[in-house]
């Protein structure tokens, strides 16, 4: 990307945003101490009205080693489930965001299935979108 400097230019160009006016960051992180055979739901958001969340990233993590499981809901569908070991990291879609509409809520099921009481985290990334109506 061409900045106006000379290639040996040395020193660093601050970044810039590239969101729209209508759009913000949006981020939502929770970590919880689940019982042996037992489940949870993480992260629960309700997208507020006029609003649209364009999910893009997450990370799905447990400091036990093991096979977990997770399932990702979003606005009445299911991403599916999620087998990992240790820690996922999640590029949602490879072509774009998981929208979750005005309303719409979107969760992180963990199941744990180990024989010892586990702390899993949950990371999800994106950005609202404000829907002028």
């Amino acid at each position: 990307m061409a900045s106006g400097r000379p290639d040996y230019w040395y020193g660093m160009l601050p970044g810039q945003s590239s969101m729209g006016i209508n759009q913000s960051a949006w981020l939502k992180e929770e970590e919880k101490l689940v019982d042996t055979d037992d489940t949870a739901n993480l992260v629960e958001y309700t997208v507020p009205d006029n609003y649209i969340l364009n999910v893009s990233g997450g990370i799905i993590s447990c400091f036990a080693p093991g096979l977990q499981m997770a399932y990702v809901h979003y606005g009445g569908l299911d991403m599916g489930l999620i087998v990992y070991d240790t820690n996922i990291v999640l590029p949602l879609s490879p072509s774009g965001t998981y929208i979750v509409n005005a309303g719409e809520t979107i969760w992180v099921q963990i199941y744990n299935r180990d024989s010892v009481k586990c702390l899993f985290s949950v990371v999800l990334i994106g950005f609202l979108e404000y829907k002028v109506v």
